[in-house]
């Protein structure tokens, strides 16, 4: 058994940015992989972010 704590990632870029330092996974999968991979959910995030939620428009827009 493992005791050692693993401290996860709280946000996507977060998680990004240690997958492209993590020096197993580039030797695993190759760094044009993990440098494209790591772009590609960037980008899904930075498109995700422009979107208004229902919450934020309900709670946010609605109460200025």
């Amino acid at each position: 058994v493992n005791t050692k704590e693993i401290e996860l990632p709280r946000g996507l870029i977060d998680a990004v940015e240690l997958f492209e330092e993590d020096t197993e996974l580039r030797n695993l999968f190759g760094s044009s992989f993990v440098t494209t991979y790591a772009a590609i959910k960037r980008a899904e995030f930075e498109t995700f972010m422009e979107v208004i939620s229902p919450w934020e428009r309900e709670f946010l827009l609605l109460n200025v």
